[in-house]
């Protein structure tokens, strides 16, 4: 098997669902420590972190991180998060669209919890990899579907 490469980033670009759709769906390795710049990110995004230690840093919260930490990003919130000096391994998804908004108009994609511990981190590396691997769709009802996998599969880190 070839060694996974630092960084595969898949992006959907095209045609729109028409109640969700993902943005980017990718896996990064990175030996550097995060900077400590605050960000807004502009979608709904998630990071799980697969080996490795960091950190998140908000206006209400300082929370260490390592294998099976999941990061939400909700858009405009501003946050700071990444890896540490020994660098880590990440997967993450990022999506936008009225159902996203809907889940965090619903406290599903709430920032008041901005990071969640998952358990079997084979069992969610596939989850997460399932979308970056995959080809993309190319109709909006595909798109729309992508969307509602993801929210089936990921559903229960929610």
């Amino acid at each position: 098997m070839p060694p996974t490469p630092a960084l595969s980033v898949v992006e959907r670009r095209g045609t729109r669902g028409h109640v969700g759709w993902l943005v980017l769906a990718g896996y990064a390795r990175t030996t550097r420590p995060r900077s400590d710049v605050e960000a807004q990110f502009p979608l709904y995004g998630c990071t799980l972190v697969t080996a490795g230690r960091g950190r998140y840093r908000d206006a209400r919260h300082d929370v260490a991180l390592g294998p099976g930490s999941l990061v939400l990003v909700v858009p405009g919130h501003p946050h700071n998060y990444g890896a540490g000096r020994g660098g880590w391994e990440e997967r993450f998804l990022a999506f936008d669209g009225p159902m996203f908004r809907l889940a965090a108009k619903n406290g599903l994609l709430d920032v008041a919890r901005p990071v969640r511990t998952l358990h079997d981190i084979e069992r969610w590396n596939a989850r997460f990899d399932h979308f970056r691997l995959r080809p993309p769709p190319t109709t909006p009802a595909e798109r729309d579907a992508e969307a509602n996998a993801a929210t089936q599969r990921l559903g229960a880190l929610v």
